[in-house]
């Protein structure tokens, strides 16, 4: 497609409120684009006045026509790889689509605003991605991306003038969940907060039902992923639960991200997953088998080895401090090994629960004691192994009592090891 074509296809769309097939035409990776790139002299952007003249001569409306060619200097600086100019096009299209077509347009442009703005989010990622300052001065590109989706939210939820299916206030959740996006990527998980406040409350804005499911997945992941990171367990849970079930089954990429989050918040219900459910999830399954494995046996060495392994991996998914949660479960399960082996008795001596800890690579007591300091050392580790144990009472993963003078744990005669789903949790 030559540039000439390019141009009268976007102004003919663009006057005849085509939203879907223009946002073919402005899209960085549509088919239509790679014709336009493919047929564009290598001088294109050298002499600028000749585009311009061009429009002229078509008698181009001058909007469509600096759309047509800011979306032009996307695709050139992208093919040759400059991609700070590629993200620095892409804000200027979007911010030229903003102020003279957005502002003023009924819900038509929304299928163009998604794209640019998804565009510009790709674009802002890579040109971070090859910044060498980039991570020691914030994720500059990303950050002004997320300023620009916001934008484009406020100027969706204000919408007065445009009644019904013509406000562009449909496209309120899904630039909301855009912006959700961009938030966690530049780590302000902070100001999603007012976003969920402004989407929620507003009684003119549509009702989520009324979108469509994959709109409906995306914002209830991010609800849920929002939740998890502010440890209200509760709450992710149902909104990840929610979204799993409805996510299409095709779509595994999107599945797994949910489950990241999903597995640990079942965990700490006493769920685990399903081999079955495993086994169609390769990536998951790498990731949590070993830790499911250490708690059905009570192997905490083995769950410090997974921990420790995928440290890197569970902090940057925000994950690390559920799994050190989900460590209690291992060492219940240790505690009723200890109490299965001593004949369920009711009376199970604290050095015993002490011994098994240490079998299994737990430090405890003072490290690196001199020989006649022994004892002391022995009793600062049944102290510390005592204190696991009340916290493991308290928490609701035992029933019973440490009887600190007589170095013994009383266990409830009946359930001294309650299931995980039916445990009394601390207020």
């Amino acid at each position: 497609m030559k540039y000439a074509d390019h141009l009268r296809q976007v102004a003919s769309l663009g006057e005849s409120e085509d939203g879907p097939a223009l946002s073919l035409h402005l899209s960085y990776s549509s088919k239509q684009s790679a014709r336009v790139l493919a047929s564009l002299p290598a001088h294109a952007l050298s002499d600028s006045s000749t585009l311009q003249h061009q429009a002229q001569q078509l008698y181009i409306a001058e909007l469509w026509a600096t759309l047509a060619y800011q979306h032009v200097c996307v695709l050139v600086s992208g093919k040759k790889q400059d991609h700070q100019l590629a993200y620095t096009s892409q804000a200027q299209l979007v911010s030229t689509f903003l102020g003279k077509v957005v502002g003023s347009a009924s819900s038509w442009c929304l299928p163009v605003l998604y794209v640019l703005l998804a565009d510009l989010r790709y674009l802002a990622a890579v040109a971070d991605s090859v910044n060498p300052s980039a991570t020691s001065q914030g994720l500059p590109c990303q950050e002004d991306c997320a300023r620009t989706v916001n934008r484009a939210f406020s100027l969706c939820a204000t919408d007065r003038v445009n009644p019904g299916p013509t406000s562009r206030r449909k496209g309120v959740y899904k630039i909301a969940s855009l912006s959700m996006k961009c938030y966690f990527k530049v780590d302000r998980p902070a100001l999603c907060k007012n976003l969920v406040r402004a989407t929620t409350s507003d009684p003119s804005i549509p009702r989520l039902e009324t979108y469509s499911l994959a709109d409906q997945v995306t914002w209830r992941y991010y609800l849920g992923y929002l939740a998890f990171l502010n440890g209200e367990e509760t709450s992710a849970r149902e909104h990840l639960e929610w979204a799993f079930e409805k996510c299409h089954v095709r779509a595994k990429r999107n599945q797994e991200l949910i489950l990241t989050y999903l597995i640990p918040l079942r965990l700490l219900t006493g769920t685990f997953p399903s081999a079955k459910l495993l086994a169609s999830y390769p990536t998951i399954n790498a990731l949590y088998l070993p830790f499911l494995s250490a708690i059905r046996t009570g192997s905490l060495k083995a769950y410090d080895e997974a921990l420790a392994a995928a440290q890197h991996s569970f902090s940057d998914m925000a994950c690390w401090m559920t799994m050190e949660r989900v460590r209690e479960i291992c060492v219940r399960s240790l505690f009723k090994v200890v109490w299965l082996a001593s004949d369920r008795a009711s009376r199970v001596g604290v050095g015993a629960f002490m011994k098994a800890m240490k079998m299994q690579g737990v430090e405890l007591g003072l490290q690196g004691v001199k020989d006649e300091d022994v004892s002391m050392g022995e009793m600062d580790a049944l102290d510390e192994t005592e204190c696991i144990i009340t916290t493991m009472i308290y928490k609701g993963y035992m029933k019973g009592y440490v009887s600190h003078e007589k170095r013994t744990v009383v266990l409830a005669k009946s359930g001294p090891f309650p299931s995980l789903s039916a445990r009394k949790q601390p207020k």
